[in-house]
């Protein structure tokens, strides 16, 4: 062999060998900058790419969502990452597996299966941002109070009533730091009644809760008053007059401990009530059918209340406690009971055009002509009912006794009725100017028939 070939021999090994050094150093140096080979991290390939690389990678892929917030009463709110500056960072994690590298071992991974590593990042936020967000939550909002409450009784349009602003507030710190815990941990947080507390009561505002307590059964509606169309229920709102509130915040009691009702607001109680519903021989303002008001002085029919006997009935049942429905007394009963006692069933007369109207269930059963008194002897405007009925009667005056099949006395004391007039030839319009009656009704014998049959004693005549 020549010394040539000698050579080549030995120095192309040489060569080749120190090529793959060469290599295997310049890929080790590059690999101290980057991940050696086969580093997988969270499903990214990070060969080679330095960590600043591979953090920017493996946030752009991290998902970092809302937090689902569901207050004690089950609503439910939402907190955003972007709404606390939210930061992702892998830095550290990154730096922890590089650094457990060793770049001249890398051909090891050649031959031997590299586990593919799972990392959490640091996640950080704004904290201020963050308490600003739970700050505006509704459900913090709207629990949320200054210190201090007040405990009192106050007399209200609807009677006293305990007033008490203590009501429970939001712990907010509790609140927050549920929230700052579960922020990172999971997606959700459910709030309970642990993030609620009550101020404590001093001594003297447990001692208006106990007279509070102590009164309660009275304030509890038991008596209700019958009116007929109306009930009145002897409520909160009525019982607070009869008592008087003292400015120690304890009601007036008598000797034996009891509270103390007031004699006088009881019976001016009864007065207003009275007042209302009384409309016995009171003028009144009336609403005919034609939608035209009438005021009419003579009143003989309405509602007239036993006052005295209504105070002595409340002074007792009150006192008592009694717990019933009570029906009034009355010294002048009208047909309907109620605020308007004229009810849907009467009778109406228009004097003007001469015509009667019968009403039933608020429904017109009859509309008919009528007779009424001549000028010289009118019959009055009046609300009046029918006093009685009566068949087959003679009814006399001075220089006349006329026979009548039917016989209804609206104003018994004055003689004046309804009846049927078999001597009247015609009925309605002006008639009455030249063959008038002397006050009473006169109908055709056809229709007060009807109406006899019909209607009830009682029952309210109004004439206008």
């Amino acid at each position: 062999m020549s010394r040539k070939a000698k050579i080549i021999l030995v120095l192309v090994p040489t060569l080749i060998l120190a090529s793959v050094i060469g290599l295997y150093i310049l890929l080790a140096d590059y690999y101290k900058s980057g991940f050696s080979y086969g580093t997988w991290i969270n499903g990214v390939y990070c060969t080679g790419k330095g960590i600043d690389e591979i953090n920017l990678e493996l946030k752009n892929k991290y998902e970092t969502g809302s937090l689902k917030i569901t207050d004690p009463d089950g609503k439910v709110s939402f907190i955003y990452p972007e709404n606390v500056s939210v930061s992702i960072d892998f830095t550290d994690y990154l730096q922890d597996i590089k650094n457990k590298q060793n770049p001249y071992l890398w051909v090891q991974n050649l031959f031997k299966h590299v586990p593919k590593s799972s990392i959490e990042p640091d996640l950080s936020y704004d904290e201020e941002m963050l308490y600003e967000e739970i700050e505006n939550l509704e459900f913090v909002k709207n629990n949320t109070r200054p210190d201090g409450h007040e405990v009192k009784i106050i007399l209200t349009d609807e009677g006293y009533e305990l007033y008490d602003d203590n009501l429970p507030r939001v712990d907010v710190s509790v609140v927050k730091e549920a929230v700052r815990t579960a922020f990172f941990t999971t997606d959700e947080v459910t709030l309970d009644e642990s993030c609620f507390y009550v101020e404590p009561y001093t001594d003297k505002e447990m001692r208006i809760m106990d007279e509070w307590e102590s009164v309660s059964d009275y304030f509890t509606p038991k008596l209700t008053l019958d009116m007929g169309d109306e009930k009145i229920a002897i409520d909160n709102r009525i019982l607070s007059r009869f008592i008087t509130l003292e400015e120690n915040d304890c009601f007036l009691r008598n000797e034996e401990g009891d509270l103390s009702i007031s004699d006088s607001e009881i019976r001016s109680f009864v007065d207003e009530t009275c007042d209302r519903y009384d409309t016995y021989d009171k003028p009144r303002k009336y609403r005919a059918h034609n939608g035209k008001v009438y005021e009419i002085d003579k009143i003989l029919y309405g509602t007239l209340l036993n006052r005295d006997a209504m105070y002595e009935y409340l002074d007792s049942a009150i006192k008592e406690g009694k717990q019933e429905l009570y029906t009034p007394e009355y010294l002048h009963k009208a047909y309907h009971r109620g605020l308007d006692d004229i009810g849907p069933t009467y009778i109406e007369i228009d004097l003007e055009k001469q015509v009667l109207y019968y009403f039933s269930d608020g429904e017109l059963k009859m509309e008919a002509d009528v007779v009424t008194g001549k000028p010289s002897s009118p019959t009055p405007p009046m609300v009046c009912c029918v006093f009685s009925k009566s068949t087959d009667v003679i009814l006399k005056g001075t220089n006349y006794a006329s026979h009548v099949n039917y016989w209804m006395p609206i104003y018994p004391t004055a003689g004046i009725g309804l009846h049927d007039a078999s001597w009247q030839s015609a009925f309605g319009g002006d008639r009455y100017i030249t063959h008038g009656s002397h006050g009473c009704v006169n109908m055709k014998n056809d229709d007060i028939s009807v109406l006899y049959d019909e209607i009830e004693v009682g029952i309210p005549v109004i004439l206008y």
